[in-house]
């Protein structure tokens, strides 16, 4: 057995290395928030078209004509609908969609995921959300910047529809336009954006086209700082949803105040200064809310490091 011949050593096995993973691209993610406007437009002009020819059986054919229709759709149910939805469902899709065909898990790409941090602060941070939308129109009404053609169409939207009329305008601008919104400007592009940029600058790009979709430059001056606030919780939780929470508590706040300081001559206002005095105990409220939410953030941040 001592005279065997020794085995040989076994040849070294050559493995390849296996390059980390691409940063993934961005210029299809860019490129549905750039298409994100445009698409609106064009889905909000076709809503209009069927609306009219469903409700009232004609087209507008002057500005007057126009003034007149909205105001035939603001009163029944369906052309509620096709004046908020056809909208809500684009932006939807422009996230889903694209979600559908990437590796990620499609919840996850989209931000549909438990918070990362406590309750508690979730929670506070969501009852801030009005007191940093005032803070952000203030300067604005200070400012003496008239509303205009579009913030007056807001202000119809909210305080002339009645009954089942109603109940669809309420839950499309605060449910339907708090999810669709979030889930792709916060959900589908800020996610992706985080993955290469700083959060400074994924947070401001998708909160500048969500401010600019708003078409009005006084309506989108006075949403740009609710819109970085929601990236802001988008980022710092983990999830999509505290966002949506937020932007849902806005805006319920905002039809509830305007349905309140409502006149039969002049409809909804979006006048600050006519807000009532329990407006303002809000808005504190949800200041001292603000406070109390990043002081929570910051001592969760600290109980985590080693």
């Amino acid at each position: 057995m001592d005279d065997l011949p020794p085995r040989p050593a076994p040849a070294p096995v050559h493995r390849e290395a296996v390059p980390p993973p691409a940063a993934p691209r961005l210029r299809f993610s860019l490129g549905v928030l750039l298409a994100a406007i445009p698409c609106l437009v064009i889905v909000s002009v076709l809503g209009l078209l069927g609306g009219s020819l469903l409700v009232t059986h004609s087209l507008p054919t002057s500005n007057e004509g126009s003034l007149e229709l909205i105001g035939d759709l603001l009163a029944h149910p369906l052309g509620i609908a096709f004046l908020i939805l056809p909208g809500q469902v684009t932006l939807i899709a422009l996230a889903a969609f694209p979600a559908a065909f990437s590796p990620t898990a499609f919840r996850r790409r989209l931000g549909l995921v438990p918070w990362t941090v406590s309750t508690r602060s979730v929670l506070l941070l969501v009852a801030a959300a009005p007191a940093v939308q005032f803070l952000a129109v203030l300067p604005v009404q200070l400012l003496g910047l008239e509303a205009d053609e579009q913030l007056e169409f807001i202000g119809r939207l909210i305080s002339e529809p009645r009954g089942l009329s109603a109940v669809i305008m309420f839950s499309a601008v605060v449910f339907g336009a708090g999810f669709a919104e979030e889930l792709l400007f916060r959900g589908y592009v800020q996610r992706r954006l985080l993955q290469r940029w700083s959060a400074p600058a994924a947070i401001a790009v998708p909160g500048v086209v969500f401010a600019a979709m708003h078409m009005s430059p006084v309506h989108a001056l006075g949403v740009l700082p609710l819109g970085l606030w929601m990236g802001f919780l988008a980022w710092r939780t983990g999830s999509v949803v505290p966002a949506m929470l937020a932007h849902m508590t806005n805006n319920a706040l905002g039809v509830v105040v305007a349905l309140l300081t409502a006149t039969p001559a002049e409809g909804a206002s979006m006048d600050m200064a006519q807000n009532p005095s329990w407006y303002w105990i809000g808005v504190a409220v949800g200041a001292v809310c603000l406070v109390a939410g990043l002081r929570s953030l910051a001592r969760e941040t600290r109980e985590r490091q080693p």
